[in-house]
């Protein structure tokens, strides 16, 4: 049985083949921060002409052995063994929130299998993404189809954080740096910024270098809030769009991490939309830190297992 304190990874499952790499980076994220990994699939039975008590138990059974078949496949038999299989008879959807209230991280794949390729996050990721109280991480099919060579391990050593002043871009910072500790990764924290004349006002108003130096000073008070540690951290202010900075800053990086729904403060930057861009184009694994996230059983959000 889990224990009340005992971390907990749940990756959702729908048994296809593009699941192998999304079961291998959960399992390699399980290995670092030394939690349980959580297999989740889900079926219902909807036809009215079968029975519901048998058809239940039938195809609950048949679920839970193509879940397990799934889970071998991509792990070999030996670290299939320490996954937890959970089928649930509810939506995709349900049966990953249900996980993610006892869960440190739910990692998913951006779409299901009728979702347009590259063009739409599927609902059941929205949803999650969404509603999920605590991080969730999108892996992308450039990081699936690459998982043999390590997604959490190796790589360019390198995480991208989205930072803005609000409450929610300073949880997605904190989990960055746990992140960067524990795979001895350095950490970028980017704030993007925008100028954009005031027809009228400007000159009068608030210039670009009034603007560049602001974005300064945010990023250096969000810096200075921050425990000294081992991990390196390097403050970087970009001017563009803050979706499209991240993405393209993000394009050679191991993780890109941002946060969800937050208002930033002078800059008055929202990551709530951004994060679903970033999650929707990014070529590397995605992970949205919300501002009501809370480790269950009051779990610190730190890494148990130091960078070797």
């Amino acid at each position: 049985m889990l224990g009340v304190q005992e971390r907990r990874i749940a990756v959702g499952v729908d048994c296809s083949p593009d699941c192998d790499g999304l079961l291998c980076w959960a399992y390699r994220q399980a290995e670092l921060t030394d939690s349980t990994l959580v297999a989740v699939t889900s079926w219902l039975v909807a036809r009215p002409d079968l029975d519901p008590v048998s058809a239940d138990v039938e195809v609950a059974a048949r679920t839970r052995a193509v879940l397990a078949a799934t889970v071998a496949r991509a792990l070999g038999a030996d670290r299939a063994g320490a996954v937890t299989l959970r089928a649930t008879p509810s939506s995709p959807a349900d049966a990953l929130l249900a996980q993610a209230r006892k869960a440190n991280l739910v990692v998913v794949g951006p779409r299901g299998p009728h979702a347009l390729r590259y063009l739409a996050l599927g609902s059941v990721t929205e949803r999650v993404l969404s509603q999920a109280t605590c991080p969730v991480a999108v892996i992308h099919p450039a990081v699936v189809q690459s998982a043999a060579a390590g997604p959490v391990r190796g790589g360019s050593g390198r995480i991208v954080v989205g930072v803005d002043g609000s409450l929610c871009a300073r949880r997605a910072l904190h989990w960055a740096l746990g992140q960067g500790a524990l795979t001895g990764a350095s950490v970028e924290a980017v704030l993007a910024w925008e100028f954009e004349p005031l027809y009228g006002i400007y000159p009068y108003g608030p210039g670009e270098q009034t603007w560049t130096q602001h974005a300064e000073q945010l990023l250096d008070q969000e810096l200075d809030t921050l425990p000294p540690g081992a991990v390196s951290v390097r403050g970087r202010p970009v001017r563009g769009r803050p979706a499209h900075v991240l993405i393209d800053t993000s394009t050679d990086a191991d993780l890109v991490v941002v946060g969800n729904r937050g208002v930033g403060t002078a800059l008055q930057r929202m990551l709530g939309s951004v994060s679903q861009k970033v999650a929707r184009h990014a070529t590397v694994p995605v992970v949205v830190v919300h501002d009501h996230d809370h480790p269950p059983g009051g779990i610190a959000v730190q890494p148990r297992r130091p960078a070797t």
